[in-house]
């Protein structure tokens, strides 16, 4: 019996050896899951910080892409700006010397007892406004003589007119059209003159330059002072609208079908209003270009310019003549 309770006893301190060093055991390995948990916690957080840094290296990247077209596209602009600039100096002194020819013969042409209108032609007649004006400075700085003033005294009558509009350009035609609506009537003719020839950057000038110098708005005075389909025209011409480039190969059949309904073909009076709307909106060239081919599609082969004179009288003939011409 005491043998056998020495084994037991023995057993008994063996099991709570054993049980001692197995919470030992799972302590450690608790530890070793927690040490692990937290290894995974950081490699997670360090993935985050990664991915992060990687999503802001990207960024900057990006940042540096749109930095770098910023750049480029400034020295783009700048080199644009430069041949811009250089391209002006260079058409300056082109002008400059065109200019000083031109002067010279102007000067030819008024410096004797008599002026030789032929010369004064053939001077201005040719420059755009913007040859004019420096033909306005070389003259001053050649002859010592303001060149407006010299034609005022050198000229006179329709002709003097006719070049100081020439040279004073907005300003002076924004006069015309304030004393061609001054009186009891109107002078249709003076309007027809001015604003029919007139392509769509002149109009716009010309309202500014009116409103400038008169306080004044140019369609709304138009639009009171005169009537009827001239009116109409007028008005649409205001808009300034009309495009300003090459004839429109597309529209030029049907542009004739419709002009040549509304006018030819009927049997009485003329729908002017296709007349306006084409006339008053297409550009010049497919209007040279319109009345070319109009000739293709009449029998006797007859230009658009002779439907025109068929078709009206007066001051639309007038109107729409000055628009075929310009």
């Amino acid at each position: 019996m005491a043998k056998f309770l020495s084994k037991a006893k023995n057993a008994v301190g063996l099991g709570d050896k054993y049980e001692e060093k197995y919470k030992d055991e799972l302590v450690s390995h608790e530890k070793t899951v927690g040490e692990l948990e937290s290894v995974k916690r950081d490699f997670a957080n360090c993935k985050e910080a990664l991915e992060q840094a990687c999503l802001d290296l990207a960024n900057e990247r990006a940042a540096l892409r749109d930095l770098q077209n910023e750049l480029d596209s400034i020295k783009m602009g700048e080199e644009e700006e430069l041949q811009k600039e250089q391209k002006e100096l260079e058409m300056q002194e082109e002008e400059k010397t065109i200019a000083l020819v031109q002067c010279g013969i102007a000067y030819e042409g008024m410096k004797g007892f008599t002026t030789q209108e032929s010369k004064l032609i053939e001077a201005f007649c040719r420059q755009s406004s913007r040859q004019l004006q420096v033909m306005k400075q070389v003259y001053m700085t050649n002859y010592g003589k303001d060149l407006v003033t010299h034609i005022r005294k050198s000229t006179g009558g329709n002709f003097r007119s006719f070049l100081l509009g020439l040279l004073q350009g907005e300003e002076y035609e924004a006069n015309i059209l304030r004393e061609a609506q001054k009186g009891l009537t109107t002078d249709d003719n003076l309007l027809i003159e001015v604003l029919c020839i007139a392509n769509p950057e002149k109009i716009l000038k010309l309202k500014e330059q009116y409103k400038a110098v008169f306080d004044r708005d140019l369609q709304a005075d138009i639009e009171k002072n005169t009537s009827g389909d001239l009116k109409k025209l007028l008005l649409v011409l205001l808009q300034g609208e009309r495009v300003d480039g090459e004839a429109d190969a597309t529209l030029l059949e049907s542009d004739v079908k419709m002009l040549h309904a509304a006018g030819e073909a009927k049997t009485f009076g003329v729908d002017v209003q296709p007349w306006i709307q084409i006339f008053g909106n297409r550009s010049y060239a497919h209007l040279c270009a319109l009345n070319d081919e109009y000739r293709k599609h009449q029998k006797n082969a007859e230009p658009l310019r002779f439907a025109v004179e068929r078709c009206f009288s007066g001051k639309m003939l007038a109107a729409f003549l000055a628009i075929l011409d310009s």
